[in-house]
């Protein structure tokens, strides 16, 4: 449950001392209290809201952003998403303090009340390959495929560990790969691939301690609707969610939140 900091006050402060990421509140005269929250999304394009019109308001981490701040008085919000970003990256800034982006991640971390975490799929989507035959490309990658996943399900677990070690009260929801191919016709062929070796990935999700995860990958699967821009841009997938699909996955990270807090 989120960590509440209540300020009691009988008259006027201004404080004018500067603190770190943390704006200035003044409190009036009177008994008043306030209830903040620090809110970190952690992950890959997905976390950032790459190929949204306004990342800023549609991406997920925006949007559950929005559900706080109207339960919060003050929200404190940093999106650290990043194109590209794998698993073992993501590990590297939390935990080698020789990357330049260990400072940043650690000083962002600490103390916060929640944490989204996108991270899985690139390790695998660097890996399909459609400008030539697909049988080719899965006789050739599947030993890849393989060592992708059984790497994925041990790094999870260190980056939950390495949260946890920055910020020992947050509560941490992660999202779990859905498959870009579902109900096209035209990505049949991959579709097929890409959901065996996605549901071996989404197996390093389960059964880590101290992290609730959100079943996108099933909800996803279940709908009807069009959720990822998917498209090929130089023989490449774009696998990215639209707005819809940022919105289905904030609604199942703000599920698991909801039952935290009950």
């Amino acid at each position: 449950m989120f960590k509440w900091f209540m300020r009691v006050s009988v008259v006027v402060l201004c404080i004018a001392s500067a603190w770190v990421n943390m704006p200035v509140v003044k409190v009036a005269s009177g008994d008043v209290g306030t209830r903040n929250c620090r809110y970190v999304a952690l992950g890959d394009s997905i976390c950032r809201g790459y190929g949204l019109d306004d990342s800023s308001k549609q991406c997920y981490a925006s949007l559950i952003n929005q559900w706080l701040s109207q339960r919060y008085d003050y929200v404190f919000h940093d999106n650290l998403g990043e194109d590209g970003l794998e698993s073992r990256e993501l590990l590297s800034y939390l935990t080698d303090p020789s990357r330049k982006e260990y400072n940043k991640y650690t000083k962002t971390l600490k103390d916060a009340d929640l944490v989204t975490v996108s991270i899985g799929s690139n390790d695998l989507m660097h890996l399909l390959n459609i400008s030539g035959n697909i049988d080719e490309m899965i006789s050739d990658n599947k030993e890849k495929f393989v060592r992708a996943c059984r790497a994925f399900g041990e790094t999870f677990p260190k980056i939950i560990r390495a949260i946890k070690k920055v910020a020992p009260d947050a509560v941490i929801v992660v999202g779990n790969v859905y498959n870009p191919c579902h109900g096209l016709e035209s990505f049949q062929e991959v579709y097929q691939v890409a959901d065996h070796y996605i549901c071996e990935l989404n197996q390093g999700y389960e059964n880590v301690p101290d992290v609730l995860v959100a079943d996108v990958f099933s909800a996803f699967q279940g709908s009807h609707e069009k959720l990822v821009n998917m498209a090929i841009r130089k023989d490449a997938i774009d696998p990215h969610p639209n707005a819809r699909g940022h919105e289905i996955i904030a609604e199942k990270m703000l599920e698991k939140i909801q039952e935290e807090e009950t």
